[in-house]
């Protein structure tokens, strides 16, 4: 009798996603976290915004894709370093790589969150943030599992540096 293990069968198939879309992204061999957003922004052709939101300090949401109707917007929390903000920015470069904005969350009640609010209310940014709080405080599901391996491999790829540089350095240091 073969028990089904919830967790392990969505990592096999964050990986799988992962794997798939890093290999179909077609990087520059020079990378820095700015160079990915400009090449996923120009495959999408549309313009990517990351917007730090001082709102999400200390909430469970650290970052968020608005997918909206001419362009792309990252929010994320106030980092903690540069290196905790590459991380939060490539996480949901992940999610939009993946094109996880049609799957099911928290965020498809977002045009109803953003048409509540009246005049002199919270920006578009910070009510699109509170409507995906609750979808983007687990990671136990394949999306984010995914957009977290995507994330890591392009920081694995920004650390190794343009291929031919980390073989001469492999074979030289």
């Amino acid at each position: 009798m073969s028990t089904r293990n919830p967790l392990l069968e969505a990592q096999r198939a964050g990986e799988q996603m992962a794997a798939t879309a890093f290999g179909r992204l077609s990087l520059p061999d020079t990378l820095t976290v700015s160079s990915i957003v400009d090449h996923v922004a120009g495959v999408r052709r549309r313009p990517i915004t990351i917007v730090e939101l001082p709102t999400l300090a200390g909430t469970s949401i650290c970052g968020w894709w608005n997918a909206r109707e001419d362009d792309d917007e990252i929010l994320i929390a106030p980092p903690r370093s540069e290196r905790h903000r590459d991380a939060l920015v490539l996480h949901e470069v992940g999610h939009l790589v993946l094109d996880h904005a049609g799957v099911a969350r928290a965020s498809d009640n977002i045009a109803a969150t953003l048409g509540a609010a009246g005049p002199g209310g919270r920006s578009e940014a910070e009510r699109a943030a509170d409507t995906a709080a609750d979808a983007r405080a687990q990671f136990h599901d394949a999306t984010e599992i995914a957009a977290e391996l995507l994330a890591d491999a392009l920081a694995r790829a920004i650390r190794q540096g343009p291929p031919r540089l980390s073989r001469f350095l492999s074979v030289f240091s």
